[in-house]
């Protein structure tokens, strides 16, 4: 039973749910079936949270940096500590007197590559831990910034001082960093009072499937598995109907494969066996004419 789960359940996250939460609450169905998920959504959030299942798992390294598309509003007029409306309040509501055309000029500003200050409260780790974990303690965390991509920030309607906006950006941005960084370039502060992740590359929100009907009906779930053999379709396909060389791959051994028309040496294969079943994550480790040695580095069964 367990592995007719093989692959990712697309869950709409509920609000006032963690992300771990939601796995918590999977678990409860899916009994023994080993999940983890790939992109991490605050409390607040809701939206697409990929649910790698069995040793679809092991392919979460691959979607955790991809793209990621969130819609959402900023409350303009005060900051909070944690940058969302979860927070305490950093000072008294400032009176909002901003034209739209302002707005968008600071907006240009926070798109592009730029650095982002790591939030005292996020799963970031310091010393082995969370900085959540020292910010709930009154502890100070060391300043870090990242790099991060913002690919867009549109400003979609401004109701002062609701700005409703749609965000593309790298894995690993904050939103509610960019709320505060906003408040800071208006002077009036500004933090995260909405937001729904409606893309984690390539999972959109019109797959998604919420929690309450994942978990009222335990009879359908295989129907909302999406198989692991339909993930990471860009990479190269190989198929082998050989017993032995299939044999070699379920125990991680390199096999001579002949190259796909469509295969890189340099890219990574994906290597399926006689029945259709996807075996191993494999890469190139030598080259004689038509025919590689796959090394099946990440085994899937």
């Amino acid at each position: 039973m367990a592995d007719h789960f093989d692959g990712v359940i697309v869950i709409n996250k509920p609000p006032d749910f963690s992300s771990q939460g939601v796995i918590t609450r999977l678990r409860k169905v899916l009994r023994g079936v080993k999940m983890g998920h790939s992109g991490t959504l605050d409390p607040m959030a809701t939206g697409v949270l990929p649910v790698f299942l069995q040793h679809s798992t092991r392919l979460t390294q691959f979607y955790l940096h991809r793209g990621k598309e969130y819609e959402g509003v900023i409350r303009m007029g005060w900051a909070t500590d944690t940058h969302d409306r979860l927070g305490d309040p950093l000072g008294e509501p400032a009176p909002v007197r901003i034209g739209r055309e302002e707005l968008e000029g600071w907006i240009d500003n926070l798109q592009g590559e730029i650095s982002q200050a790591l939030p005292a409260y996020s799963s970031a780790k310091w010393q082995g831990k969370a900085f959540y974990a020292y910010a709930r303690k009154g502890k100070a965390v060391p300043h870090r910034e990242r790099l991060v991509r913002v690919e867009s920030f549109e400003l979609l309607l401004w109701e002062p001082p609701d700005l409703h906006f749609r965000i593309r950006c790298s894995g690993g941005t904050y939103i509610r960093s960019l709320a505060h960084e906003l408040g800071l370039l208006a002077g009036c502060g500004a933090h995260l009072a909405r937001l729904c992740r409606t893309v984690a590359e390539p999972f959109t929100l019109s797959q998604a499937t919420d929690l309450a009907e994942v978990r009222a009906n335990p009879s359908r779930l295989g129907d909302y598995v999406i198989p692991k053999e339909a993930l990471l379709p860009e990479w190269p396909e190989c198929a082998t109907s050989d017993a032995e060389t299939e044999r070699r791959i379920r125990q991680g051994n390199p096999v001579w494969l002949p190259r796909p028309a469509d295969a890189a040496v340099s890219d990574r294969w994906r290597l399926f066996g006689s029945a259709g079943e996807l075996l191993a994550i494999g890469r190139v480790q030598a080259v004689d004419g038509d025919d590689c040695l796959v090394h099946p580095n990440i085994v899937l069964v």
